[in-house]
C-alpha cells in the first residue's frame, strides 16, 4: 500500500502540493490575515525548535536567489536613502538636535564618521574604526608619533595626506599632538614614522 512506503507517500504529498500550490498559498495568507498573532507565534515556535532546518533552508534559498537578493538589497538601500532624505527635509531642526546630541555623547565616534566621510568624498578607502584607533594609540603608548610627547589629547594624523591619496585606514593613521599635526599640515613627514600594522 502506498501509505506504508515513506518515499511514495512523500512523492504523493509533493505532487498534491504542486497541483494545489496556489490554493495552499492563498489559504496560508488568509489564515495569517485572520489570525496574525497566532501565526507569528506558531512560526516563531517552529524556528526555535528547528534551528538547523532553518539554517539549511536559508542557505539554500540564498544560494539559489543570489542575484534576486542583491537586487532587492540595492533597492532597499535606495528606498532607505530616499526615506531618510525625506525625513531630514521635513524635520531639519529635530535632525540637527539629534546629531548634536550624538556628537556630544560620542565625540570620538562622531569624529571618525566625519573623517571617514571626507575620505569617501575623495573616493579613497575609509575603513578605520574606533576600536582600531584605540589600538593605534595603545601601540604608541598614547604618545605623539612625531615628537614622542604625551599630550592630554591625541589627534589622528594621515601619514600620507588625503590630498595626496592617503586613505583613512589603520595603516595610514598615527597619533599626533595638535602642535605636530598642525605644523605637518598636508606634507609627507621628512623623518620616518614607524607605522604599526595591527
Amino acid at each position: 500500500m502506498p501509505y506504508k512506503d515513506p518515499a511514495r507517500q512523500k512523492a504523493q504529498k509533493r505532487a498534491w502540493y504542486v497541483a494545489h500550490r496556489d490554493e495552499v498559498i492563498a489559504r496560508s495568507k488568509q489564515s495569517y490575515l485572520d489570525h496574525p498573532q497566532e501565526t507569528k507565534a506558531r512560526i516563531a515556535a517552529w524556528v526555535a525548535s528547528n534551528p538547523e532546518k532553518r539554517r539549511v533552508s536559508n542557505a539554500k534559498y540564498k544560494a539559489s536567489h543570489r542575484e534576486q537578493l542583491k537586487d532587492a538589497s540595492a533597492s532597499h538601500r535606495e528606498m532607505a536613502r530616499a526615506r531618510n532624505a525625506k525625513y531630514i527635509a521635513l524635520h531639519p531642526t529635530r535632525v540637527k538636535a539629534q546629531r548634536a546630541k550624538y556628537h556630544a555623547e560620542h565625540p570620538e565616534q562622531a569624529r571618525i564618521q566625519v573623517r571617514r566621510r571626507a575620505a569617501l568624498k575623495r573616493s579613497l578607502p575609509a575603513t578605520l574604526t574606533l576600536t582600531e584607533w584605540e589600538a593605534i594609540k595603545a601601540a604608541y603608548r598614547n604618545r605623539c608619533a612625531y615628537c614622542g610627547e604625551k599630550p592630554q589629547k591625541l589627534t589622528q594624523d594621515h601619514v600620507l595626506p588625503l590630498s595626496k591619496g592617503g586613505g583613512y585606514i589603520k595603516e595610514n593613521i598615527v597619533p599626533a599632538c595638535l602642535s605636530c599635526n598642525c605644523s605637518k599640515q598636508d606634507n609627507v613627514p621628512d623623518r620616518p614614522v614607524k607605522l604599526v600594522l595591527l
